[in-house]
Parts: C-alpha cells; structure tokens; sequence
C-alpha cells in the first residue's frame, strides 16, 4: 500500500516510503538529534519506543515535505492534506522499524537510548529497506511466515548494535558530571551575562563560571553555549560565543584551559587531543585516546578531524609520528573503528584462540607470532581479551604482558600493543598509572591529568578516583590530597569539582557524616540519638547499641532562629546586607543542596521550620510564595556545615544567596 498526494491536484510531493527512507538516510547527524530533541524534550537520553518512535518519523516526515514543497516552490496545498497521510505513515514506518529491531535480537523492548539511535538508526533503516521480507510499504502482520527468516548474516553482526549498546553502559557505569533535570540554560545565561560584562565582578564571573560548567553534562554544555550566544543583542552587544566570554574574564591560565575544554564537543575534544600527539610526535598519547574511545567516538573524532584539517588522519600520523610498518597497520586497524564492543566473553572463541596462541609459540616463528599477537590485539572486544589473558596467565604461569614484551621487542608495535593490553586487563589501573605518574611532575604534566579527569568524567571516572585510593597509587594519599597539594585557587576547585572531589566528597570520606539534628535540637539526648539514628544518611551505618551520630559541632542554640531570620530577611527587604561577604552563593550547588535537605535535615528540624512559617494553626501546607523561605533557611545551613572550621566568622550575603535560589523556587 502507497501512500501518495499525486491525484490531489496542485500538490506534487510524493509521499512513499522508498522516497521517504532514501531522504531520512541522506540526513546529516544534526538533522536526526533535532528529530530526536523534538520528541525528547526533556533530555533523558532515551524514548519509549512504542509512544514515541513514530513522532520521530512524523518529524523526519514534515522534514521532507518541507523540503520537497520548497524545492518545487508549491504553495497550493492545504498542510492538513499531507499531514493526514504523513501521520498513518510515520506509524508504519515505527511499526516495520519496530519489527526490524525484533528480529535482530534488540534487548530493550520499550526504551531506545540517544546513542543507539545515532549510531544504528539509519543502518536499520537501510537494511529495512532492502531486505525483500520487509514490507516497507505496510505493516508486517505476516509474522508466522516470517519468524524463520533471519533479517541479517552472520548471526555474529545480529545482536551488535544491543551488546554496543550495553557496552557503553559498562563503559559509562560510574561518572562525576551527571545530567542535571533541573538545570536551566536560559537562567543561567542570565546570570553569567549580569557579571561578565562588569569589570569589579571578575571574581564572582569566575566563580560562576566554574560553579555552572563543571556541573552540567557536556549536552547541557552546549546547550549554554546555543542560548547564551542568541541571547545577547546586535549593535551595541554584539554577538559573541561562550568561549570568547571566558577567555575575556579569565584571561589567561590552566582554569581558562580546563572550562575552555569543558565546552568542547566530544569530537572537537578527542580530536584535539590527537592533533597535540600528531604535533608532539607523542606516540603514547595517540595510543592512549585511540584505546580509550568508543567506536562510534573514533569514527566521529576522525570524521571531525577530515572536516578540520582537509586531511586523512591516517595519513598524518603516519608522516609525522614515522611509524614502522607493524604499527601503521595496527593504527590504522584501530582507527577502522571496527573492534568488537560487548561486556561477557565468548568463551569457546577464547578457547580457539589459546589454543591457536599455543600452537605459534610452540612453533617459536617470530614473524608468525608478530603477526598472531597484533591481529588478535587488535580485532577482538577489551572484554574478550581481558578473559583471555586470564586464561592463558592460569594455564601456562606466565602472563601476556610478558609474551608480548618478550615476542615484540621494544618498538612502536610494541608500545601500542602494551597499552591495549592495559586497557583490556583493568582499565581504572591503566588511567590511574597515568594519573601517578602525572602527578610526580604535577607542573609538567598538568595536561595528563586534565584530559583523563574531563575525558572520563561522564564515563568512569568516579571509579578511577576511588581505584587510586584503594590501591595506592598516591602512596598513602588520595587522589584529592594530591590535587590540592599540588594546585590551589581556582584551578583547584575546578579539577576538583570535575572528580567529584569538592565539598561534599569531604563528608563521604568521614567516618560520620554531621547530622543536621546534631547542630540544631534542643531535645533531650535521647530524642536526638533516635532522630539521628532515622536520618542517617546512606553511606552512614548506624548502630542501635552505639551513639547515633557524632559528637556534635559546637554551635549557638539560636542557629535555628538565626537561619530562619537569614532566610526571612532576605526575602522580604530590599536592603543589601552589609557583612562582608566571605562565602559566595556560588558555593552552593543545587545538587548538593538538595541532597543536603534530604539527608541532612531531620524530621524534627523540618516540623520546627513548618511551625515558623504557618504559626499554630497545625496546617502542614505551604504556599507557593513560601518556598523561597524553605531554600533561603537550608541554604543557611547548608553553608554553614560546608565551612565548619570558620563558622564563627562566617557572613552570607543574602541578597545573592536570595537570587541565586529565585529560580530554584520556580522548579
């Protein structure tokens, strides 16, 4: 069945899938996530594939009408006759891609993540297309004549796309920077542009401009960097790029470099990196990136670099870096982008390859077991590879770090293949080794540690910073003891935010983290050991026989009404608070903040702060004009616990803290 306008007089646009699905497969990366950003509109990263899939195609549809009406200069048409085919069209274009995802072994039945999407969306869609089962003019309802009928060969390529996909989850299972729901672009253009522009406001630009950059995703980060550049007016403001902002304020130094990478895309990121390699002839750092990427970031990374440069990147690194013949072929091998990405072995294909590996050692050829060792190294998943050094380290007592050191001397083959080896046995071990060795010659070596904490910071990076701890690599030091030992200012702060490092780390590394109640009840000890005891927080095991929180801070027993007075007077007068400000509202992170009030502020406090704003009438509600009163108080608070080493001396300016918090209240 065909879905066609061309009887309708005056119209001229063909609407038939074949048409339809040759456009879609033409369409640039771009042109896809702005069909992806017009169904999900809330970032979550993923959609529901029964509700929401054909909304992609109706968009994907509109597109094409669009362009077809314009390139044909038609103007006749009433847009309700197209969109009374596009629509039962676009749900059978979900419904036979719905069918194609089935039959290749798609795991996620209801949910299709953003990079699934990117990645497969168009190379489904083909296959869809020309496979003579796939009805791609109706729905598939012949299901019992079809079920045998595999879709795609070998059965090994089936069930790629889920196993990538369940491979960049295990790739990204621990970050420090997370998607932020609450997080607000245009506000936060607001803020930076109130500052950035007043030449007596540099520290507090700065301080926001790290308090907002390192605590977004790199989405959200362009996301900003879109709003803030349309945000500004011609003529006397002209328009000019986030960057250029930070440039303007920081001026110069390593802050400058970190939130200048921070707003880079993934792409522009890797590729730089690459290109510092090409220009340094830096062997170890080309291999690191290209064992550290994704398929898909290789393949995008070298795109970007073509697109740059005018120029193949194969080509450059082998004219620059001179490499040998062995490790051009192994580059360029690993910049194919093909390497098999899953996250369990194949456990009779590590046998095949034991006993193949076994068989060229015996033979003792050097040729042949250059030639076994790159292959193998550079064709088969980290995951497969990890599980075969395991293996063969139990069978034969030595280990493949050892057979390869030993089989390929001391080259450039070598090098690559060592750190393949490295990234496949432990991958926290091999960035962690980096990180030590970075930080013997902190100064000189500034960059390693740059690149590795934003380059797996919405990957694993919280894993690695915990590995480096547990296993010593700092030698009795942690890996915030070393930055801070080694930087101050606000290049600190920055790294340290990026790790996960700052304030609220300090609380998770005590033995027992402050309890809210402990610093403001004024119960009996036993009503404070029980509410403690209930307001624990997760990481925080109590026992009912011991004390319930730790010994508590001293602190006024009027902080309670002091906070509250905090609160109230900066909401209802106009007068600028004359303390002088030694604690920035920048200090305060939402998402810290929020995770202070759940964990933090006990059942009692709250009640107590409930009978402040409603008096005695016993209500529990609260009016919208309230919430201001509830974020002002905890983040008092909040403040206070974060800076317990000063909190005599301690002054908030509340007026910032008030419009800091404006717009949080509006969530």
């Amino acid at each position: 069945m065909t879905t066609t306008l061309r009887e309708k007089e005056g119209t001229c646009v063909d609407l038939q899938t074949p048409a339809i699905i040759a456009y879609i497969l033409r369409l640039s990366n771009d042109q896809l996530i702005e069909a992806w950003r017009s169904v999900d509109v809330n970032d979550d990263e993923h959609i529901n594939i029964p509700r929401q899939l054909h909304l992609i195609f109706l968009h994907l549809i509109n597109h094409y009408i669009e362009c077809e009406t314009q390139a044909t200069q038609q103007t006749q048409v009433d847009k309700a006759d197209y969109q009374a085919c596009a629509i039962p069209l676009s749900k059978k274009l979900s419904s036979v891609f719905q069918t194609v995802l089935t039959k290749s072994g798609y795991l996620q039945v209801d949910k299709m993540a953003k990079d699934f999407y990117l990645e497969w969306f168009r190379e489904y869609l083909s296959k869809a297309q020309s496979d003579p089962e796939t009805d791609c003019e109706g729905v598939i309802d012949d299901t019992e004549t079809k079920e045998k009928h595999v879709l795609f060969a070998p059965a090994s390529d089936i069930n790629q796309a889920t196993l990538s996909q369940a491979w960049q989850q295990f790739i990204c299972c621990e970050p420090t920077i997370v998607h932020r729901p609450a997080f607000d672009a245009v506000q936060a253009t607001q803020d930076l542009l109130a500052v950035v522009h007043d030449d007596t406001q540099t520290d507090t630009a700065t301080r926001m401009m790290i308090e907002i950059i390192t605590g977004i995703t790199n989405r959200q980060r362009q996301q900003l960097k879109s709003v803030f550049a349309d945000a500004q007016q011609a003529g006397k403001n002209p328009k000019f790029e986030l960057y250029e902002c930070v440039e303007n304020t920081l001026v110069k130094g390593k802050t400058m470099m970190v939130l200048l990478t921070l707003l880079l895309r993934p792409a522009e990121f890797h590729c730089f990196w690459i290109k510092q390699a090409i220009q340094r002839q830096d062997l170890d750092l080309l291999v690191e990136m290209l064992c550290s990427l994704t398929n898909y970031e290789i393949s995008s990374m070298s795109d970007y670099y073509f697109t740059s440069e005018k120029s193949e990147l194969l080509a450059d690194i082998n004219q620059h870096l001179m490499l040998n013949k062995a490790a051009q072929w192994i580059v360029s091998k690993m910049l194919d982008a093909k390497r098999p990405e899953y996250v369990d072995a194949d456990k009779k294909l590590a046998k095949t390859h034991l006993t193949e590996l076994a068989q060229v050692l015996k033979r003792k050829q050097q040729k042949e077991c250059k030639q076994f060792l790159a292959k193998w190294l550079v064709e088969n998943a980290y995951s497969q590879i990890a599980y075969e050094m395991e293996k063969f380290s139990a069978s034969s007592g030595k280990t493949l770090t050892s057979v390869v050191q030993r089989t390929m001397g001391k080259g450039h083959a070598a090098l690559i293949l060592l750190n393949i080896l490295g990234m496949a046995h432990n991958r926290y071990a091999y960035f962690c080794g980096k990180l030590r060795d970075a930080m013997k010659d902190f100064h000189a070596s500034q960059d390693v540690v740059i690149r590795i904490l934003i380059g797996r910071s919405e990957k694993d990076l919280a894993a690695i910073v915990e590995y480096f701890g547990a296993n010593n690599y700092g030698e009795g030091t942690t890996l915030r003891q070393c930055v801070k030992t080694a930087v101050s200012g606000s290049f600190r702060t920055s790294l340290l935010r990026i790790a996960g490092l700052n304030k609220k780390a300090q609380f998770r590394d005590q033995a027992a983290v402050p309890n809210m109640n402990d610093f403001l009840s004024t119960q009996t000890c036993s009503d404070s050991e029980s509410d403690a005891e209930l307001q624990a927080p997760k990481w925080q095991s109590v026992s009912k026989s011991a004390p319930a929180a730790a010994t508590p801070q001293t602190m006024n027993t009027g902080d309670f009404d002091d906070a509250y007075a905090d609160a109230y007077v900066a909401v209802d007068c106009d007068e600028k608070a004359v303390d002088v400000v030694d604690v920035s509202c920048c200090d305060v992170n939402v998402n810290e903040l929020g995770h202070f009030m759940l964990e933090a502020i006990s059942a009692d406090t709250a009640d107590r702060l409930m009978r402040r704003l409603n008096g005695d009438n016993g209500s529990r509600d609260i009016r919208r004009e309230q919430i201001i009163y509830i974020l002002l108080f905890s983040a008092v608070l909040f403040l206070k616990q974060t800076h317990t080493e000063n909190t005599a001396d301690l002054h908030i300016d509340k007026e910032k803290l008030k419009s800091f918090l404006m717009h949080c209240s509006d969530w």
